[in-house]
Parts: structure tokens; sequence; C-alpha cells
């Protein structure tokens, strides 16, 4: 998007300061935009659009004016310095801006000397005496001294302000002649601000100096006074940093010892430091404010450029508001403008105007303040590049440049207006997005790096590209492609440096340079050298890297660096600098051995650097070897923050030969320094110093003293502690394992480091067969660790002991099996520890490594106990193979299972066993595993006579809730069992099942094996039975066994209850017993005498159509026996 035309207005009414900005942009070709923003001056503006999409530019141009012409008729004003600046017209007479000044200082004094008579100015405007004196002083114009110095004299209107301001003009001309009326006005009399600008003009005095600076000393306190007089900086900046922390009201002594900096120079360091660190807050700000203009006066660029720095980026502390002199302060709306919540002081104050001019306010260094600075600083470091007579700009912006930290940074971005225009024609939608550059609300730093950059524009507080990104596309949603090869700066400093110095200059040239008036930086080479060397954002380091290169002085001055610029370069923990640094010494280092620079290399924050330590100690090795303090040297680098450094030590030694006394005192001083409570050394950096010490100096480890290794045991660090157990895997190769005390290695065990696991059990590995077997515990205890390399060791221990012949023999080793596999059949009870260990790493959000391939913990055991100690599963008890069989953890229950199948039920109580009951099989027939399902079935078919013989108990596996078992089941007793073995009852008891497939199965038994003489029995114990099924099965045999039978009858009247109130179901037994009921009663009166009750009570609670026939047999009764009672009458 291109910006054809751009018209800024602005409205100032009473509190009312707006302003409004209109763009004509250009989107495609012959496809316009115009674009507005609007809101309060100085703050964040509001923006929109008058085209919804892209327009010709006719139309877009007579939309741009109207939308401007509209605003101006509500009263908005051409912003000032919008159109072209009219240069000043001085009166013909006069020819510069210096005699225009010495021409109003003339009329001024004309005025004092002549007050009566009228007079006449060759200019329009009028000034006040304030303002020409301080434009004096600004210019520095010593042609107006003795005009200023006669005002004083004569003139006794003056208000102090003005007084003020021609001090200020007679301290900024260094004059004698001006200085010597200046202690006129050191006296009480006059104000603190007017006293304090006429000591500074007089500490520039040669002649009132001395005195000035002597009474300045004797006003401090007596602790700055004595530290003032031995120069002690330190001490001074110890003393400021604890009343700062302190909050001491009283800051006087600051000013103080910032005029006396005249005769002290070493108390400028002293006052930078403290600026940097002093908090723009009361009760510090007022005197801040103080010395902030007398760093004006002197033009104190380090100070101002600090303090310039701070002020962009410290927040207000409040936002002020605006009163007008007319302001009614009794009304609500006042009371609303006026008050504020402090945050910072966790206050409400009622009125921040009264808070605010109180000399012990609580509030100060406001947003409006905050801008105020903002703006002054902008407006010198403008100036100051105006001013073509001497490199103040430089300084200055040298002095800004210094105070950005790499914190500070802020990556380029975007924003786009919020919405997108739709074009009905094109059916797309227009995107608009505002680019912003690095740093774009660092406004000093954009303008000194960038103010030269014609692509970039300041609005409201904060820098921006005037261009925009514009997209079309189908969606209201759209973001810009994300910008590919944006490289650090570091890698475009060696992009850079891969050209010819002809392309690095061509590319560099002033006319193709961004910063602000690049010609006076190269009038001044040394501010490149500077921020090379003391600045910390990387943007600066890169402009001044580029700028330094392609200067014309850049080889002679590289000549002048000493050795402490090139240490303060290669130390620098920026990139560039130590780039720098690197390139200048590479020549310099491969000529002439410099073992200083080279150690600093070795700690270069550039890859090239330590690489080139690297090759230099190589081609050097001797001397550095030869070297007393090479133990020293070498203890340290093992230390080293870069790893790349840490892995080429540990190869140099290994192609070096060193004395064991020398080897020992690097071990201790390399394990002090682990040991070293002040160090706070990674695990990674630990691990490679401590692998360079067990690579190199394995002999001096080997005969370590038990104190220091148990010292680094009892370490807090981790690492120390694998350090430790890799000391005494080293020793273990020496001595007996058994010399290693025993509980240092059940501590290893229990360890959280899989290193020092591993070393325990490669130590406890060299333990002799009989001092294991012994440690039958410790070795249960580790095969049911959570930790899968201490399992797999013991594991491989266990085995290896179970497989000897010997130990199978002997009772220690049958004891050592057996106390094993009780403690694995015991943990096979309890939770899966890596199940444990999952739950809490997930509690903890850690997330956790897992293998494919991996077994849990019960599958281990479960494998273990199989395959190697199946021998002694034999002696596991009935109980506790139930136990496990109908345990929550599947390992166990095909342990459990093996158990069963393969010593319990194969044993046939040979050797005494209990053997499993017919009840404990049919609970397995309820297991969720097929397997064992499958077994209970299996073992029915392989004991048919004790399943005949168990009968009763046998049949509760018809009850299974497995389908499967069910039906196998079934089909087991239609094949084995014949009339013999079943009776009635058992019968009966099957079809009494609540599953309808046993159900069906007991009524096809029943069906299958009746016999006559049964029959009464079966069909009273069928009755009793609640299902429909059932009782409509047990019709059947009402004809055969209850017909005639008024007892049976009676028997079985609960019976023919259930079945006759029973409602929409069970209608073709209800049938049936109601005919037999019916045939019976009409057979028999005293059948009928017992039938009419039971009707009389359904006829009451039956259904309708139920109900009809009750009556209807009810009357047929009463027809045949009169003196029945029934229910009803019948007519």
């Amino acid at each position: 998007m291109k910006l054809i035309e751009q018209s800024k207005l602005f409205f100032k009414k009473g509190n009312s300061d707006k302003v409004y900005e209109i763009d004509l942009c250009e989107v495609g070709d012959d496809l316009y935009v115009v674009n507005f923003r609007y809101g309060k001056r100085g703050a964040k503006l509001k923006e929109g659009t008058k085209t919804a999409s892209s327009v010709g530019r006719t139309k877009a141009q007579a939309v741009f004016t109207a939308l401007e012409t509209e605003k101006t008729k509500k009263g908005y004003k051409k912003e000032k310095g919008s159109e072209p600046k009219k240069e000043k017209v001085f009166p013909t007479s006069i020819a510069s801006k210096e005699e225009a000044i010495l021409q109003r200082l003339k009329e001024a004094l004309n005025k004092v000397n002549h007050p009566k008579e009228e007079q006449k100015s060759v200019f329009q405007s009028k000034w006040k005496t304030g303002r020409i004196a301080w434009k004096v002083g600004k210019l520095r114009l010593k042609s107006a001294i003795p005009f200023l110095i006669e005002l004083l004299q004569k003139n006794t209107t003056l208000e102090q302000v003005e007084i003020y301001s021609i001090l200020y003009a007679l301290v900024r001309c260094k004059d004698e002649n001006g200085f010597l009326i200046l202690s006129n006005y050191t006296d009480e009399k006059y104000p603190d601000y007017v006293q304090k600008i006429a000591k500074e003009g007089l500490l520039s005095s040669e002649k009132e100096k001395g005195k000035v600076a002597k009474n300045l000393i004797e006003s401090l306190p007596p602790v700055f006074q004595e530290l003032v007089e031995s120069q002690n900086g330190k001490g001074l900046e110890k003393e400021i940093t604890l009343r700062i922390g302190e909050k001491y009201k009283d800051f006087q002594f600051i000013e103080t010892l910032y005029l006396l900096v005249h005769v002290q120079p070493f108390l400028q360091k002293v006052i930078l430091q403290a600026f940097s660190k002093i908090p723009l807050r009361p009760p510090f700000f007022k005197y801040i404010r103080s010395i902030y203009k007398l760093a004006e006066v002197r033009d104190d660029a380090r100070l101002l450029g600090l303090l310039s720095y701070r002020f962009e980026k410290t927040m207000g502390m409040y936002k002020s508001t605006s009163i007008s002199e007319n302001e009614d302060t009794s009304h609500w709306r006042y009371s609303y403008k006026v008050r504020r919540y402090i945050f910072e002081i966790s206050e409400q104050v009622s009125d921040i105007t009264k808070e605010v001019k109180k000399k012990d306010s609580k509030i100060g260094f406001s947003e409006q303040t905050r801008e105020y600075f903002q703006r002054r600083d902008l407006r010198r470091l403008k100036d100051f590049a105006l001013d073509t007579e001497n490199d103040s700009y430089v300084k200055l912006a040298t002095s800004i440049l210094l105070g950005y930290q790499q914190k500070d940074y802020q990556a380029h971005s975007m924003s786009s207006l919020g919405y997108a225009s739709w074009n009905r024609t094109t059916r797309k939608y227009t995107h608009n997005f505002t680019v912003f550059p690095d740093n774009a609300s660092s406004l000093l730093l954009n303008l000194i790096l960038n103010g030269n950059n014609k692509e970039l524009e300041l609005v409201s507080n904060k820098w921006r590209k005037k261009e925009k990104i514009t997209i079309i596309s189908d969606s209201w949603y759209a973001e810009p492609a994300a910008q590919e090869g944006n490289l650090s700066p570091l890698e475009r400093v060696k992009l850079f440096n891969q050209k010819t110095l002809a392309e690095q200059k061509e590319e560099n040239k002033i006319e193709n340079r961004n910063e602000f008036f690049p010609q006076k930086w190269d009038a001044l080479p040394q501010a490149y050298v500077q921020l090379l060397a003391e600045a910390k954002l990387d943007s600066i380091h890169e402009f001044a890297y580029k700028n330094f290169k392609t200067h014309s002085e850049y080889e002679n001055l590289v000549q002048k660096f000493d050795t402490k610029l090139l240490k303060k370069l290669l130390s620098s923990s920026s990139e560039i600098p130590a780039f720098f640094g690197v390139e200048i010494c590479k020549d310099k280092l491969h000529e002439t051995f410099d073992k200083e620079l080279t150690l600093i290399l070795l700690n270069s924050r550039v890859e090239e650097g330590r690489k080139l330590a690297q090759e230099i100690i190589q081609k050097n090795s001797e001397e550095f070897t030869k070297d007393t303090n090479f133990t020293l040297f070498v203890s340290e680098l093992i230390f080293n923050q870069y790893p790349d450094i840490r892995n080429w030590v540990n190869e140099f030694l290994q192609n070096i030969q060193l004395s064991n006394e020398k080897w020992q005192i690097i071990v201790a001083k390399g394990i002090s320094e682990m040991l070293s409570t002040d160090k706070n050394y990674s695990a990674l950096l630990l691990k490679d110093a401590q692998n360079v010490l067990k690579t190199n100096a394995k002999t001096v480890l080997e005969n370590l003293g038990w104190n220091i290794v148990l010292e680094l045991l009892e370490n807090k660090n981790l690492q120390n502690q694998v350090f430790a157990s890799d000391i005494l895997l080293i020793k273990s190769k020496l001595i007996k394992a058994t010399d290693i005390p025993f509980s240092i290695l059940s501590e290893f065990f229990e360890s959280k480091s899989e290193e020092i696991r591993s070393n325990g059990m490669e130590i406890f590995a060299n333990y002799p067969e009989s001092a294991l077997l012994e440690a039958h515990q410790l070795l249960g205890n580790m095969l049911v660790s959570p930790y899968q390399n201490l399992r797999v060791s013991a594991g491989n221990i266990v085995t290896k002991l179970v497989q000897n012949k010997v130990n199978q023999e002997s009772k220690e080793g049958k004891e050592f099996a057996e106390a094993i596999v009780t403690g694995l059949i015991l943990a096979l009870r309890k939770k899966d520890p890596e199940e444990i260990k999952r739950e809490e790493a997930a509690k903890n959000n850690n997330a956790q490594e897992e293998t494919q391939n991996e077994l849990s913990v019960h599958a281990e055991i479960a494998d273990l106990l199989i395959n190697y100690f199946d021998a002694y599963l034999s002696k596991i008890t009935l109980k506790t193979t139930l136990n496990l069989l109908h345990g929550n953890y599947r390992e166990g229950q095909f342990v459990g299972f093996h158990i069963l199948k393969n010593h319990i039920a194969s044993s046939n109580n040979k050797d005494g066993k209990e053997e499993i009951s017919i009840r404990q099989i049919v609970a397995l027939a309820a297991h969720e595993l097929l397997e064992i399902r499958s077994w209970t079935l299996e073992y029915y078919q392989n004991n048919v006579p004790r399943i005949r013989y168990e009968r009763d108990e046998a049949l509760q596996i018809l009850d299974a809730k497995w389908e499967d078992v069910r039906l196998k089941a079934m089909e087991f007793f239609r094949e084995n069992f014949t009339e013999k073995e079943w009776d009635v009852d058992s019968l009966v008891s099957i079809a009494d099942s609540v599953r309808p497939d046993i159900e069906a199965f007991g009524k096809e038994l029943i069906t299958k094996f009746f016999e006559e003489k049964d029959g009464e029995k079966y069909l009273i114990m069928l009755s009793q039975h609640p299902s429909n099924s059932m009782q409509l099965f047990a019709t059947n045999y009402l004809e055969r066994f209850a017909t005639g039978n008024l007892q049976h009858l009676k028997e079985m009247e609960f019976y023919f209850r259930c079945v006759l109130m029973q409602v929409n179901k069970g209608r073709i037994a209800k049938t049936r017993v109601l005919e037999f009921l019916e045939k019976e009663a009409l057979s028999s009166k005293e059948t009928a005498f017992w039938v009419v009750p039971l009707f009389n009570d359904l006829v009451a609670t039956s259904a309708v159509q139920d109900k009809e026939r009750f009556i209807q047999i009810l009357q047929k009764l009463k027809t045949k026996y009169d003196n029945l009672k029934v229910a009803l009458v019948f007519e």
C-alpha cells in the first residue's frame, strides 16, 4: 500500500485537544482507499476507513476532499508542520539570528533605561526578557553578555524565572566577566534553583571554584564529606545505594555531588551509577529533575543520555488531568477528574493536583511528565544534530544508545485495523496491515538508528512503516505470510563480512544509510568503537560494526587498540563485539602468542573465538603445560560454560603427559569446585567435568580417600552423587566388592538416578555367591523395584544363582529360592510399581518415556517365576493360589493359574497337598480370563466320577455369568448324566434358575427324565416358581396330577393366585388355570366352596377383561350351589 496524500488536522478548545489524520492510499492498479485516524493528541489513535472497498482515483480523491472539508467546517485546522515551513523573515536591517537576539536585548535594555518613553520595535512579535536570555544561552552568544549583565544590574522588576534565564545564559557562555556577577546570587534570599545555577557557573570559574567547592563539601553530611575528600567512589556508591533503599527523604546531597563534579571528576562515575538505579519516584524525582536541568546547562551528554533512556522506559506513576482556570471545584465532576487510585502505593488520592504540589508528595513523575521529557529529549537530539559546529550530537546519541539493554529488544510485528473491507464487485476482502520495525516503541533508538529511513514514520509514540501491507482474499480473516530469512544480527554481520571491501562500502554509502545524520557519525568514528565495547543491544552493535568496518580510518584506529580494549571486546557478553574482537586478534595471536587473550577466548561468546583459542593452545601446548598455573588453568577449563570447550579439554588432556602429582591437584580442585555451595553448575556441566577426571585421572580416583567419596555421596547435588558412585565402581575393580559398605549399596539402589543404580548393581554383582544368597531380601526388593535397570540386573543375578546346580541342592540355595518366590508372589498381589510411577508422573504433569516392548513389573515377575522357579511353585498353598487367581492383577492371575493347573490340580493329593473343592472350581468358572474358565470345564470332563459324586455342588456352574461356560456346562451334563444321576430335586433346582437359558435347560431335562411316580412332586415344586414360563410349564401337570385332589389344590393356592393376578401377561397359563378350576369346582361342591373365596378376592382386584370371566364362573357356581357365598348379587 502506497501513501499518495495525507492531511493532518487538529482541534483544540478548552480541555479538548484532538487529532484527525486522513490518508489517501494506493492498494493496486487504479485501486485506492481512504483511511482515517482520530483521537486525543499523544494517545493511541483509533483507525477506520471511508471506503468499504477499494475505488478508483477520482472517487477516492473526492472522498478524501469531502472528509477534509467536513472536519475543517467543524473547527479542525491544518496541523502545524504539515505544510512547508515558511522561512523566518528578519527586518532588513538584521542579517542573522544572532543579530536579531542582540537587537531584542538592546530594545529590552532601552526600555529599562527609558521606562517613560514609548519604545518602538523592529519586530512584529514581543518576547519576554527570560525568553531572550534563554536563546542567548542556547546559542552561547558571548557578545550578549554585557547586555545581560546590565539588565541584571538595572532592572529591579525582573521575576525570579527571568533572573534564572539570564544566569543560565551567563553560565552557558562561560565568560569570566559573566562569572563575576554570579556570586551575588548564591545568597539564600534567592530561590534554590537560582542559587544552584549561580554555583554551577562559579564552579566553572578558575578564580571562584575553590571557594564554592569548599562550601559545598562542608554542606554535605559528614559521611559524604569524608568519602569525597578521600575520593572513595565505591564508598559513595554504597552509601547512596543504602539511602535509596531506605528511601531517605532528603537527597539534597546528590545535587551537591553533581555540582562538585567540576572539581572532583571521579564523582561523574558515582552520579551515573546512582542515576542508573535511583527510582523515578518520590522522594527522589524532584532531585532528578533539578540535576537534569543542570545537565542541560553543561550539555552533559552521558547523564542526559542515561536519563533520556530511563524516561523512555519507565512508566509514569499515574495519569494527571488538566484543570481549566474556571473549573468549578465544588462540582462532582471536578472530584471525579482529580481523584486517582495509585497502585504503586496502594492508596486513593482524593486530589492529585493538590497532592503533587506538597513538599513531601507521595506522587510524582506522571505519564504527562514522562511525555514532556520525551518530547524535550527528542527536540534536544534534533537540535544537537542540526548544530554543525561540534560533535555534541554523536556524544549525546552514543550516551543514549549505551542505556539500551538486550531485554528492551522488541521483535518486528504487524497489526491490522481489526476488520476487512468487502468489495461487492470483486467479491473479495481487503486486509490492511501496519508493519512495526524492531524496537518500534523505543523512540530515541529508532530516531538515532533509523531517522534517515524514509520508509518509517513516528505515529502515536511508535515507529511504523509508512507503507502498509495489503492482502486481498476470499476470507474475512487473513494473516500476512511469515517473513522468511529473518537472520540474527550476528548472522547479518557475518553475511556482510563475506563481501569484499568495495561491496561493503557500496552497501554502506552515506545515501544508503538509515541512521540520523550519518556524516556526523563518520566524523567521530571513535563512537563506533565505544558502542561496540559498551553497548548492550545487538542492533546497536550491528550499526556500529558495519559503519566502523567501512570507515576510511578503520585500519589506523584498529592499530591503536590496546590490550585493555581487546579484553573488553573479547569478554563481551554480546555476540557481535566478541566476533569483532576475534577478527582483530586472529592474526595477532597467530603471530605473537598472548596467553591472557587466549584464555579469554576460551570463554568467548562466539564459537569462532573458542575455536581460535583451541588452535593457539594446540600450537603452543608445551608453553601451557609447563606453566606453573597449568593445573589451575585445567581446573577452570573443565568447568567451562561451553560444552565444546569441555569436550575439547577432555581430548586435549588425553594427548599430553601429566604427572600423577599434577592430576592429584586437578582432581582436588575439581572436587572442591563440585562441592562449593557458591556455584550453581548444571548437571550437564558437572557430568562433563567429571567425565574429564574419570577419563584422565583414573589412578588418582582409585586411591581417593573414603571421606571424600562419602562427602560427594552426601552432597545434595545428584550429579555429584553419581560421580561418587563412579569412583566406587572404579575402586571395586581393585578391592573386594564386600569392602564397600553394604549400607552404601542399599542407598544406591533407592536412588532416583539410573546411573547410580547401575553402578550399584555392577558393584553388587561382584559379590561372592555366598554373600548374594544371604542378600535374598535385598534382591527380592530389587526385583519389584519401579526402576527397570535395577530389576533387569537383579533378575540376571537371581537366575544365575538359581540355575547353579550346587545351589539347587544346598540348604542355602533352597532357602534363597523359597524366600525369593514368597516375596514375588506377594508382589503380584500388590499394585504394579510401574503403574504407580505412571500415575505419579501424570499427577505431576510429567511426560513419561515409554518403549513399545517394555514389560510391566508384574509381567517380569510372572516370567521369572514360571521360567526359573517352577520347581518351587509346587509349595505354594491352595489359599495363596486362589488369592492370586481372584486378585486384581492379570499377571498374578496367570501365575495362580499356572500353579493350579500344573501343581495343584495335577497332584491328585499324592504329596498331601490340599485338594481344590468343586465349589472353588465353580467360582473359577466366573473368572474373566477365558483360559481359566475353559480349564474348569476341562476339569469337569476329566473328572466325571467326582462331578457325579458332588453333583449338587457341580450344578452351580450352570449359574456362571459367562454364556460360554453355561453352554459348555449344559453340553457336559447332557452327555455325561443319565437318569441315574438325576432326581426331582436336582432337576427342579436347574429349572428354578433365574437365567432363561438354564431354566429352559431344566425344563428340557424334566421333560426328558420325567417319571409318572414323581408327577405330583413335580407339580407342587414347579408351581412354586415365580417366572411366567415355569408357571405355564406347571399347567402341563394340572390335569394329570391335581384333578380331584382338593389337598393338592390347597397346596397350590399361592400358585393359582400368582397366575390369575397377572396383568397383560401369562394369558395362556391364566386360561388353563381358570378352565381347570372351573371344571374342578363344577364337579365337586367342596372344591367349589374352596374356589369361591379365591374368586371373590380376584373379582375385586383383577382387570376388567379377567373380571368378566370370574363373574361368569361365580354365576355358574351360584346357580349350581345355592348356599355359596359370593361377593356379587345376581338378579
